[in-house]
Order: structure tokens, then sequence, then C-alpha cells
């Protein structure tokens, strides 16, 4: 079972480049090898999630424009998923 934070921390993971957070900070966090593999985990959690209901779709795109207001409903949808299949969890564990 994924602990808790699990979830929410590989969806702040995913959507540092549509955060408007400073390039500067994203650089000073992360190494290029982790910032290479941020695009593929979201691709990921955004394939896994499209088309779960009207609701994720909306979450999905706002949080693709920009708006981190989206983060809650995309971490409980992630965080059932991970619970029922632990090969994409651990899928997703490695690349975050």
């Amino acid at each position: 079972m994924t602990e808790p934070l699990s979830a929410i921390v590989l969806v702040t993971l995913a959507i540092q480049e549509f955060v408007k957070s400073g390039t500067g900070d994203l650089a000073k966090r992360f190494t290029a090898e982790a910032v290479a593999k941020i695009p593929v985990l979201w691709g990921k959690i955004r394939d896994r999630l499209t088309g779960k209901s009207l609701k994720v779709n909306e979450a999905l795109a706002k949080l693709e424009s920009g708006d981190s207001t989206a983060i809650e409903t995309i971490t409980k949808n992630l965080d059932v998923i991970l619970d029922e299949d632990s090969l994409f969890a651990e899928e997703l564990r490695i690349l975050g």
C-alpha cells in the first residue's frame, strides 16, 4: 500500500514544468537527470488518469495550464490507482 504522501509527492514532482515556479529554483532542487524525467513522470500519470471522469479530465487540464488548485483531485485519484496497481506504483516510484 502507498504511503499517504506518496501520491502528492509524485503529482507535485510531475507538474513542476507547469507550475509557475522559477526555473532557477527547479534547477537548484533537481539534477539534470531528474528534471529530464519530469515530463515522462507526468505523461504516465496523465495517461493513466485520462478518461477516468470528467472531473479528473478537467483537473488534468487545469494542472497543464499552470493552475495548481487541481492537485487534490489528481492526488486522490492517483492514490487509489497506486493502491490498486503495485507495478504502476513501482514504475512511478523509480521515475520519481
